[in-house]
This record gives C-alpha cells, sequence and structure tokens, in this order.
C-alpha cells in the first residue's frame, strides 16, 4: 500500500492501524462547504510543531465518531469555535486509521479523492 505521504517516519502508520468503512464520522472544517483543503494534515498546512504534535500522527487526518465530542472541543477551546462540523463517512479505500476513544486518525492511501469518499459522492452516477 502507498500512502499520500511520503514523509512518514519509521513504524508510521502503526502496526495496529485498520483499512474499515466508518459510516459516520465528523471533521472540523473551515467553511460551512467542505473542500480538499479540509482533509489536508498538519504536515502539509505546516502546522506540524514537534513540541506539540507526534510526527507520525501529524501525517494523519483526524475525525471523530462523536458529535458530543466535537461540540465539548468547541466549548472548550476558542480555536474550534471558529469551525463548522461536517459529517461524512470513511471507507476502506481510503486508508488506515486507529481510534483512540472518539478520536480517529486515518492515514490516507495515495490518490484518494477524500472530500468525494467523506461526502459520499463517489456512490453517485
Amino acid at each position: 500500500m502507498e500512502f499520500k505521504s511520503l514523509t512518514l517516519p519509521q513504524y508510521c502508520p502503526p502496526s495496529h492501524a485498520i483499512s474499515q468503512d466508518l459510516d459516520l464520522v465528523y471533521r472540523f472544517t473551515d467553511y460551512s462547504e467542505v473542500s480538499d483543503a479540509d482533509f489536508l494534515t498538519h504536515i502539509e498546512t505546516g502546522q506540524y510543531n514537534p513540541k506539540k504534535h507526534n510526527e507520525c500522527e501529524a501525517n494523519a487526518v483526524s475525525f471523530f465518531d462523536s458529535m458530543t465530542t466535537m461540540t465539548n472541543l468547541q466549548d472548550k477551546h476558542p480555536y474550534f469555535r471558529r469551525k463548522n462540523i461536517a459529517s461524512g463517512k470513511i471507507t476502506q479505500e481510503c486508508g488506515i486509521h486507529i481510534t483512540k476513544g472518539t478520536h480517529i486518525n486515518l492515514w490516507l492511501f495515495k490518490n484518494v479523492d477524500m472530500k468525494k469518499k467523506f461526502l459520499g459522492e463517489e456512490d453517485e452516477s
């Protein structure tokens, strides 16, 4: 399997990461309309800070499986209050992921249109 990120550190993604359909996940987005830019990693956006982030996780795209978690984050952190919440899905073809509590780290496979997968647009013909 080939990943979108070519700079993954050794042992990344973790060996216990799986490829699995997740029918309802949530993601913070910058605007009400979901865009391709909403699925960039911290590495890709230049937000990676080795003092704050694990490099492997900074190469993943974050999702949550709980709307309650999303709204709690918005209540607690001003940064998330400026964000919108989008709901969608992850398919096996997107990549491999791990789940810790309600948080999901997804390492994208190369050439995946995550916006289309997330919104279910690849199902429409």
